[in-house]
């Protein structure tokens, strides 16, 4: 292992699941990576804190480890303390990385969501309001040259002036620390345009689909949908049933689904009781249009 930079804890690689996906890949969202990630996995891809690399090529590296073992090193290793600011693999495996720079490792840093250091919040959160300094700054300005402009109507210079403070108190109100709501709905909009541009945007009718689904799903079972996905390849759905025996009443009563020339094949049901109930993952795969695979 290689002395890594000061703030920087490596990891033995050996800990974690890896895959690469190949080139093209990269414009997938985080969702659709996660379900191919999934196809390479001995445990559900929901199960794993996962970090990815976006490749040169445009492929994506990516690795995923149980956050128990995760929390489990950082409480154990002595070198990992509140002043690391990144932990990273010591290497990448040589069947995945024989052609990838050492370089792309930095994009593998595990300290995010829950992990993320502290010192690494703080500092973003003073990003954030930086930003949201900078935006209210310039509705500011932006009052005053509209001020300016319509100084001989003041009922329309009032009006401008509320909306500019109600948006002020927005970005500036107890929640400062969140990125604004107006770039939110950017990164919101660029999503949805990626999504429609992307060659793996599902031409399915997705209405057609659920209504498919529906149809067959058994009105007995008092089942709770939390999550239903849509893709070009899969349609997946996650939920809480009572117990695993009504998972499987629910999942066998749907083999298979046609819409149109397509048919979905399901997978083995994927499921695991909590307490409060049986947590299940429903996946039905795409085959060849108006060909049924499987008995």
């Amino acid at each position: 292992m290689s002395d890594p930079t000061p703030g920087f804890a490596q990891l033995d690689a050996r800990l974690l699941y890896w895959t690469r996906l190949a080139a093209g890949t990269a414009a997938l969202d985080s969702q659709q990576a996660r379900y191919r990630f999934e196809r390479m996995l001995p445990v559900p891809v929901e199960h794993l804190h996962i970090v990815r690399a976006r490749l040169a090529d445009g492929g994506s590296l990516l690795v995923g480890i149980e956050p128990q073992r995760l929390h489990s090193v950082l409480a154990q290793r002595p070198d990992i303390t509140a002043d690391t600011w990144a932990l990273v693999p010591e290497q990448i495996p040589a069947h995945l990385g024989n052609d990838l720079p050492a370089e792309v490792l930095n994009q593998l840093d595990l300290l995010t969501g829950e992990f993320e250091p502290a010192r690494r919040q703080k500092a973003r959160r003073i990003r954030t309001l930086a930003t949201g300094s900078l935006l209210a700054l310039a509705l500011v300005l932006a009052l005053v040259g509209i001020e300016r402009r319509v100084a001989a109507e003041g009922a329309a210079v009032d009006a401008l002036r509320r909306q500019g403070l109600e948006r002020l108190t927005k970005t500036l109100g107890p929640n400062a620390g969140r990125v604004p709501n107006a770039a939110l709905l950017t990164q919101e909009l660029r999503r949805l345009e990626q999504a429609a541009r992307s060659p793996t945007a599902s031409p399915l009718d997705a209405g057609r689909v659920l209504q498919a689904l529906w149809s067959t799903w058994p009105a007995e079972i008092r089942a709770q949908v939390e999550t239903v996905s849509l893709t070009a390849d899969r349609l997946v759905v996650r939920g809480l049933a009572p117990g695993l025996a009504e998972a499987q009443v629910i999942a066998k009563a749907s083999p298979v689904l046609t819409v149109g020339e397509a048919v979905f094949q399901a997978a083995p049901l994927q499921a695991e009781f909590n307490g409060k109930g049986a947590v299940f993952l429903l996946t039905w795969q795409l085959q060849a249009a108006g060909t049924k695979g499987g008995p």
